[in-house]
């Protein structure tokens, strides 16, 4: 099938069949009365459902409703929040509705509305999943939370790893592999816990793939991920950049011609259709650039949450802050290595993270330089 063009941008299901061999796109079949409890979709993805046939019958419970906990399924909805709650009206089916979807229609899903599905027919359905640049942070809140799940159900089991106040506080890391063995022995052990590197590197190579069972995805993919669409962005935003000279220059030209031969207008020859279809293909390029440029500053402002914790960048325009906190103490420094390390091998992951470093600070300042109104034609050639 073909993605509606209103759903487009997805970045998650073309790098998971490049890198990963898998998707979250799905076909489901039900029988008249089956149906599905109330969720939130994985990863907290958007997802749109289209009705190849059949009837269905949908609940909604937007937010704030889609944070509390419900025990039924059926029109008339219990709330079990706890009594801080109570002067949030959300009795009842206050605060939910429902659609009902027949053959050949859409209905899109938002990332983390909790939701209930009824096949009133036997039904087919195409369901997708999908996520932009933009909501990125999303997803990372989905996994810190998962993280979170998982480390304290490795303490029960007597695997806890006590590493939050390993963290390295300098920015400039050119070689973590030297500084993490440096802070456990020449031999790569933990002096303080008399674990080694091998086992250390194991319990988080554990995790990776408990987290990846949970919600089908682990911190060394998702770390790929936003690096591929950053890299991308760029490629895209040099693009636009270049097209715009390119653009700029021939204005200029024509701008010469009419000057110099004052007997000849060439925009007056110039049907006032052409020159509406131009005004378009340019707001086009610039509702274009707008939007990229827009990405590009989520996914700084993503890559900064995972590596510097609480010093994201404040010039991003999505919020990742809840994200932000929470990931200094389950997602610090050094277990972000370990985990790479685990999945990707030492000297390769060593090398994602200096990537990873380098690409920040690079952006970081490419930020900077284009929210600064007094940057002089040094520094603007410097970026």
């Amino acid at each position: 099938y073909t993605v509606p063009n209103i759903f487009a941008g997805d970045v998650f299901n073309p790098f998971l069949l490049s890198n990963d061999g898998g998707d979250y796109r799905f076909v489901y079949w039900g029988p008249k009365g089956s149906q599905t409890p109330i969720h939130s979709d994985v990863l907290n993805t958007f997802s749109w459902s289209y009705n190849v046939f059949g009837e269905k019958k949908w609940i909604f419970y937007p937010p704030p409703s889609s944070s509390y906990m419900f025990t039924s399924i059926d029109n008339k909805v219990k709330d079990k929040a706890t009594s801080n709650h109570n002067n949030n009206p959300n009795e009842d089916t206050k605060y939910c509705f429902e659609i009902i979807q027949k053959t050949g229609e859409t209905v899109y899903v938002p990332s983390g509305w909790k939701h209930s599905v009824h096949n009133l027919q036997e039904t087919l359905s195409i369901n997708h999943n999908w996520i932009t640049p933009s909501t990125l942070d999303q997803m990372f809140s989905c996994i810190l939370s998962e993280i979170e799940a998982i480390d304290q159900e490795m303490t029960d089991w007597g695997m806890g790893i006590d590493d939050d106040n390993a963290d390295n506080d300098d920015d400039d890391i050119d070689d973590w592999g030297s500084t993490f063995r440096r802070r456990h022995g020449p031999d790569g052990g933990d002096c303080k816990r008399g674990v080694s590197i091998e086992t250390l590197i194991e319990l988080y190579r554990i995790r990776e793939d408990m987290l990846r069972g949970c919600v089908g995805l682990d911190v060394t993919t998702f770390c790929v991920l936003v690096l591929d669409c950053l890299s991308q962005s760029l490629h895209n935003l040099f693009l636009l950049q270049k097209q715009k000279e390119v653009v700029n220059g021939q204005d200029q030209n024509d701008m010469h011609i009419v000057d110099t031969n004052t007997n000849v207008c060439l925009l007056s020859e110039q049907s006032n259709q052409e020159q509406q279809q131009q005004q378009t293909q340019q707001q086009e390029q610039d509702d274009f650039l707008w939007e990229n440029w827009f990405d590009f500053t989520c996914l700084v402002n993503m890559l900064n949450c995972i590596l510097f914790e609480e010093k994201g960048s404040s010039l991003s325009s999505c919020d990742a802050t809840s994200a932000t906190k929470r990931s200094s103490k389950h997602l610090n420094r050094e277990s972000l290595r370990n985990r790479l390390c685990a999945k990707l091998g030492e000297r390769m992951g060593d090398k994602v993270l200096q990537t990873m470093f380098k690409l920040a600070k690079g952006c970081n300042l490419l930020l900077q330089g284009a929210e600064s109104t007094e940057t002089n034609d040094e520094e603007n050639r410097s970026l």
